[in-house]
């Protein structure tokens, strides 16, 4: 981040991709409340993280998952990265999504109108 202030833009590796990094970018998150949006969401939450996960840590996870209101769920997804790169994995939390999202669903669907 400092290079990117510094200089206007910077090449940052982000899960093994080198990619350019400008600084309108690191404006542009500063200037949004994640955890006022998180924390006002009043809508069901899941977290996902890995701890092999080197991109981003677990400390960023359990923040978000403390900020949020109930319901909320955390789960663990050991042995995958931060890109889902494989194909086992990215399968394995589809399926975790689709039977959490699934109970939220059915739900909303038997609501009178």
């Amino acid at each position: 981040m400092p290079a990117i202030r510094e200089q206007g833009s910077a090449q940052v590796e982000l899960g093994g991709r080198s990619l350019q990094i400008r600084e309108q970018l690191l404006n542009d998150l500063s200037a949004h409340d994640l955890s006022g949006c998180i924390s006002g969401l009043h809508l069901p939450l899941l977290v996902m993280h890995s701890p092999t996960d080197t991109t981003v840590g677990i400390d960023n996870a359990s923040e978000i998952f403390s900020l949020a209101k109930h319901p909320r769920n955390f789960i663990s997804l050991e042995g995958s990265d931060h890109l889902m790169v494989d194909k086992a994995q990215t399968s394995r939390a589809a399926d975790i999504i689709a039977a959490w999202a699934g109970v939220y669903l059915s739900a909303a669907g038997n609501k009178p109108n």
